[in-house]
């Protein structure tokens, strides 16, 4: 049996650049084109999320954390967890809601009294859904009404995914994709800041160490999907 680690992305690393690899009919999709000339097109669900990152200068302890799990990744035979940065994800002012601060279980704060940092907040789905589907519905508060084409969610509790709303169906009904990579249970809620499971694409990571930081630093990552995960419990 292989034994896969899931590390933890580097504290204070940050990311410069990202660039999907992937999206609909990646692979898999195309035409045939039959003899009287006429074309019938054909797609499958669609490829495994990718992005190449890059990643600004480093120095000292980032920089240590950053090749530490640049080695820990071990050219893709492990994982990693990736929370998706978005720059375009709307604004609260843009959806009419002020910032809230999450407190640590039921109202508890951390064990130096401070709160966790303000967050947008989650909002409840709207009923089960099965693995493979490519519909979500939500509940009736928080931003859910303010979704639109675009946007980028994510699911908790024990969920690795990321997806982005391609279609408004009706109110708080969307159609996304990537399609569902496991069950959404009617107990499960939707975030605006999805987190993926990730390998590196072997022989992708390149760059190196200049007289002042490290430059040139790179990697393609590529989704293990959700399932994979859960199997192998490490939630």
């Amino acid at each position: 049996m292989v034994v896969r680690r899931l590390l933890p992305w580097p504290e204070g690393v940050g990311v410069s650049y990202i660039e999907p690899m992937s999206g609909p009919a990646v692979r898999g999709s195309g035409q045939n084109t039959f003899l009287t000339g006429d074309e019938q097109t054909f797609s499958t669900p669609g490829d495994r999320v990718s992005f190449r990152l890059e990643f600004p200068p480093m120095q000292g302890e980032t920089a240590r954390r950053f090749r530490a799990w640049k080695m820990g990744l071990a050219n893709g035979a492990n994982w990693t967890r990736f929370r998706v940065p978005d720059g375009d994800r709307a604004q609260w002012s843009e959806i009419g809601i002020s910032g809230q601060t999450a407190l640590w279980n039921y109202q508890q704060t951390w064990s130096d009294g401070n709160p966790w940092e303000p967050h947008i907040g989650i909002v409840g789905v709207g009923g089960a859904r099965a693995a493979g589907s490519n519909t979500v519905r939500l509940q009736n508060n928080n931003w859910a009404n303010a979704i639109a084409v675009g946007w980028m969610l994510g699911f908790v509790p024990f969920h690795f995914g990321c997806y982005w709303v391609t279609e408004v169906l009706e109110d708080r009904e969307f159609r996304i994709w990537p399609n569902l990579r496991s069950t959404l249970p009617a107990n499960a809620a939707a975030t605006l800041q999805p987190v993926l499971a990730m390998a590196a694409v072997p022989n992708s990571a390149s760059g190196g160490r200049g007289i002042n930081s490290t430059e040139g630093e790179s990697v393609a990552l590529r989704e293990v999907i959700n399932p994979y995960v859960q199997a192998a419990a490490f939630f």
